[in-house]
């Protein structure tokens, strides 16, 4: 006797368009994510230094403690301002030719 699943049908997918982007949000969003990362990229940046034995990092002394807060202040600011652009950028042209569709259910 075969044994029948109980199959559920599927929430009726349908398609959304985003149409906007809040740059405020999103240069926020982008800041944070960039800061982690620039963070990150200073300690690979002195790790390497250390690593390879160039010596150049080592000689400045306490400035080289500074590196990856200062990688994390300029990702920052870069993550800032390409989120506001990137998301002016997105509105104009979502405007024009609509945006993004994505399936959801």
């Amino acid at each position: 006797m075969p044994v029948k699943k109980n199959v559920k049908k599927d929430a009726k997918e349908t398609k959304r368009e985003l149409r906007r982007i809040d740059p405020v949000s999103t240069a926020q969003i982008l800041g944070l994510i960039y800061l982690v990362f620039g963070f990150l990229f200073g300690i690979a940046v002195i790790a390497a230094d250390l690593l390879l034995g160039t010596g150049q990092t080592l000689l400045l002394g306490w400035v080289a403690a500074a590196f990856p807060f200062l990688y994390a202040f300029i990702f920052a600011l870069l993550g800032i301002v390409c989120g506001l652009i990137g998301a002016a950028l997105y509105n104009a042209f979502a405007k024009r030719i609509g945006g993004v569709k994505i399936e959801v259910r």
